[in-house]
């Protein structure tokens, strides 16, 4: 396998590496492209996922039942 290397190269000129590396990422998570690529790592079938967003969601009103109430 080649060698793979990536360049970044800030707009800024006084901006540090760290800063530069750290917008790149918050673009990257923003983006979303890295969770497109866990979700899909493996086949997901519909029926599958249909029950696992069902799951999520009666997790999540149980969740926000719960802090309304305290």
């Amino acid at each position: 396998m080649g060698d793979l290397s990536v360049t970044l190269r800030s707009p800024y000129t006084d901006m540090e590496f760290d800063k530069t590396f750290k917008r790149f990422k918050k673009m990257v998570d923003n983006s979303g492209v890295l969770q497109e690529v866990k979700d899909r790592r493996y086949y997901i079938k519909p029926s599958v996922a249909k029950r696992l967003k069902l799951k999520q969601r009666i997790y999540e009103e149980q969740k926000n039942k719960k802090l309304r109430e305290e």
